[in-house]
Formats: C-alpha cells, structure tokens, sequence
C-alpha cells in the first residue's frame, strides 16, 4: 500500500462554494503543492485520463480541497447556530491516492483521490454533533464523484504501489 510517510500538511478551515455557490466548512488546499502534483502525475502515469482531472476542475475550479462540513450539514447547523468555527492551521495527514468504483444505472463511476486524516477536523465534526467523516482531497472522477454512506474514501481504498508505480488493478 502507497503512503506519504504520513505527511503532514497544515491549512486553516474556512466556508468556501461550490459550482451553484452553496456554502460548506473545508479545507482549501493549493494544487501547485508538490504532494498534489506527484499524486496527479502517479495516477496520469498509472493511466487515469486527462479528461477525469478535467472533470475536477471543472467542478472546483484550479484548486483542491478537503471537505469537513458538507453543503447540508452547514445550512443545518448555520439554522440551528451552530456552526464550528475554528482559527489557525490544522494539522492533516496525507495518507496517499486511493480510488472508488460504483455502478449508477448502468454506468460505471469511478473517482480518485487522497486519503487524508486529521483527528483535528473528526473532532470539530464531533462537537457540531456530526458523524465522523472520510477525508479526502479528490483529485480525478468519471462521469461524477462518488459520495454517500456507501461510498468509502478511507484507507480501505488505498492504492497499491508496485515497483513505484501505482496500480490501479485492471491489468
């Protein structure tokens, strides 16, 4: 299995939007990062294509991110007052690339992306009352994104490294 030597990367939490400008607490990430790019360039070589990272930046625009507190659960906790709030950087550990497959009604969707963890930010999820969350910094997906109760971005879905090189498993 593929890690980062549990590396660490610290950023602040903050409200950001998304595509139809609903608010959500996450973790804004800078894709000119060195980690970012390696993870990028692993998966392009293991044989993702270009137009599934297209998709993602379609979709968040050149930057990457790490959900906390997802569009829901903000309008819910921003109604109820809630809403957590924490000031200066937050530790996260960058895990390394896993990968998640689904069927939708025929059609196979498959996303890509860092496992990332960070007691820190399962805690803020606990004291706004919310149910731990799987972190993650998605960085490919085809036709959409995967998300859901079914859906596992954990370590579970870690990436096997072969020889350096990642194998996605299909061949």
């Amino acid at each position: 299995i593929y890690t980062y030597n549990f590396m660490h990367i610290f950023s602040s939490l903050s409200t950001l939007y998304d595509r139809v400008g609903n608010p959500y607490l996450g973790v804004h990430i800078d894709s000119s990062q060195t980690f970012v790019k390696e993870a990028i360039q692993q998966l392009q070589e293991a044989g993702v294509p270009q137009a599934w990272f297209d998709n993602q930046q379609t979709r968040d625009g050149l930057h990457h991110h790490i959900t906390v507190v997802n569009a829901m659960e903000y309008a819910r906790l921003e109604k109820e007052g809630t809403l957590p709030n924490m000031e200066g950087l937050i530790p996260c550990e960058v895990v390394g690339p896993g990968s998640v497959q689904k069927e939708i009604k025929g059609i196979p969707h498959t996303a890509y992306f860092l496992v990332m963890d960070s007691e820190p930010l399962q805690s803020i999820r606990a004291l706004a009352g919310l149910k731990p969350m799987h972190f993650h910094m998605t960085l490919a997906f085809n036709p959409k994104d995967l998300h859901g109760p079914d859906i596992d971005k954990s370590r579970n879905s870690l990436l096997t490294l072969l020889d350096n090189n990642i194998s996605l498993g299909n061949g």
